[in-house]
């Protein structure tokens, strides 16, 4: 489902049942008041599972990167620890041309781990951000805000006097 579509008809269902409110306050019907409320619940249900997915998804993938990531640099330590290895164990007798090209081998495997890092770092700023955006969603403070039209409307029937309607 769209998530514009859902803000916005969530947007309305709250201006809605302000309208609803007022209405039910000025006739006496609880419906005009319960009928849009009801329907600001439900979108905001609605809208809550679709961030939660949302976010899930974009916290799952973060981390299938960040694993993917650790798994790039502990193949790249192992190299490097394979090339200082062969640094260490080579023979006098052996020509100073494969030392530089061991020497630039583990420059190289040193650069590429270093850029890992610098991926992993960025991807858990990343997944901090969207830790942090999930933690502080609008949705609490619409329940907020709808429950207090909910008390108040309660409490503004509850000081009418009985109508025959009912």
């Amino acid at each position: 489902m769209d998530r514009v579509w859902l803000e916005r008809a969530e947007y309305i269902a709250v201006a809605l049942a302000v309208v609803g409110s007022m209405l039910a306050l000025i006739y006496g019907q609880a419906l005009y008041a319960i009928a849009p409320i009801s329907l600001c619940l439900a979108l905001n249900l609605l809208n809550r599972s679709a961030s939660k997915r949302a976010n899930r998804r974009t916290m799952n993938q973060l981390q299938e990167q960040v694993a993917s990531i650790h798994s790039v640099e502990n193949d790249l330590a192992l190299k490097v620890e394979y090339a200082l290895g062969r640094l260490q164990g080579m023979e006098s007798g052996e020509s100073s041309q494969d030392v530089v090209t061991l020497m630039a081998a583990l420059k190289q495997l040193r650069s590429q781990l270093q850029l890992q890092n610098r991926c992993v770092d960025a991807m858990q700023a990343q997944l901090d951000s969207l830790t942090e955006q999930f933690r502080t969603r609008p949705e609490l403070e619409q329940i907020d805000s709808l429950s207090a039209v909910i008390v108040a409307l309660k409490q503004s029937l509850d000081r009418l006097p009985p109508s025959e309607n009912q």
